[in-house]
């Protein structure tokens, strides 16, 4: 295991701010999908892939506000009139994050169309898994050129918790 020597007359002191992490923002900002409350969120990082994130929930209809308006890392997210469950290929092609508003987008609106938008060889392992997650979920899945698509089976929903047992909406 490395360590950091510290040498010198001085003992260190003071605090040190730690900034919100973008891997784990992503996944946040996606599950304000599953609700139709507002959601809060601070300490949130000002990156590229989170501005494109905000940008992609925008055009589903989520209403993106900043209380202040100079503090980026602050803000509110609500879900309450999803217009559209499609996350097109211009606005996935720049963020392989992305995909991950297909499962919330699953269980609150029952479709989704999602494109894929390509990448490394890690990237494709974890799509081809999230596509593999679909199956053991009872969720039939067709496949057009950049987009997986279909009719899925429904989550049962009770006191807003999503439990393993599906229905279907046909």
């Amino acid at each position: 295991m490395d360590k950091l020597r510290m040498v010198g007359g001085t003992a260190l002191k003071g605090e040190v701010v730690i900034a919100g992490a973008k891997n784990a923002a992503l996944p946040i900002l996606c599950a304000c999908l599953l609700t139709d409350q507002s959601i809060v969120l601070r300490n949130v990082p000002d990156l590229q892939d989170v501005r494109t994130m905000l940008k992609l929930l925008q055009e589903m209809g989520v209403i993106v506000s900043f209380p202040d308006g100079a503090d980026r890392s602050h803000l509110v997210l609500n879900a309450a009139n999803i217009k559209s469950s499609e996350a097109t290929y211009e606005m996935v092609k720049t963020m392989r994050a992305s995909i991950l508003v297909l499962g919330p987008l699953l269980a609150r609106m029952h479709s989704a169309k999602v494109s894929l938008p390509g990448g490394c060889a890690t990237y494709n392992l974890f799509v081809a898994s999230a596509k593999q997650s679909l199956k053991p979920q009872r969720r039939s899945r067709q496949q057009s050129p950049n987009y997986p698509k279909g009719k899925y089976l429904t989550p049962q929903r009770s006191h807003n918790e999503i439990h393993q047992s599906y229905k279907r909406t046909d």
